[in-house]
């Protein structure tokens, strides 16, 4: 998902600042955590609206503003920069994830925290990434791509940002792993 936060230190000092999440399904940041921190703004975006976010705009929970738009299309691009975008299981969902990550540098104006799913099937001795024609990755036809881990720090590097960090890899079901990123612009 992609959350969008105005932010100047990132997740945890976020007062006077705003908060974009990508996607809204569950992730490692979520928007109610960074609006307790003190964010001006928390914009969700999706191009659906899950039940718990409907809960919460419906019931006032937090000050979450919420969009349904997808990340490929011309309206992502009138985004105004964010200071803080988390960038959360989405690019393997994307046809071109090389693309998506360059838009979501572009809407980045400080940090993105950059999270999904890797294939490490073949090693990480070079870049590469596994495409999935059907429904192979979880039974998901919407999960297009695996890359390994130097093909997604390469793409990081491609899409404009200036520095990334390694913040973990996590082991899933099934043998499938997850990797997350700070992404500084």
């Amino acid at each position: 998902g992609l959350t969008i936060h105005r932010a100047t230190r990132g997740p945890r000092r976020a007062a006077g600042e705003g908060f974009v999440r990508s996607a809204t399904t569950p992730g490692v940041l979520r928007p109610p955590g960074v609006v307790r921190r003190g964010a001006a703004r928390v914009l969700s975006i999706d191009d659906q609206q899950t039940i718990g976010i409907r809960f919460l705009l419906e019931n006032k929970v937090y000050p979450i503003e919420y969009r349904k738009l997808d990340l490929m299309s011309p309206e992502f691009l009138d985004l105004e920069p964010f200071d803080f975008v988390h960038f959360a299981g989405v690019f393997y969902h994307l046809e071109n994830p090389l693309e998506g990550l360059k838009r979501v540098r572009r809407i980045t104006r400080e940090v993105a925290l950059i999270e999904g799913h890797i294939n490490e099937t073949y090693g990480r001795d070079l870049p590469y990434a596994v495409y999935y024609e059907g429904s192979e990755l979880n039974s998901d036809p919407t999960n297009w791509w695996g890359p390994n881990l130097p093909c997604l720090e390469a793409m990081i590097r491609t899409a404009g940002f200036s520095r990334y960090r390694l913040t973990g890899v996590v082991d899933e079901r099934a043998g499938n792993k997850r990797a997350s990123f700070l992404a500084y612009a």
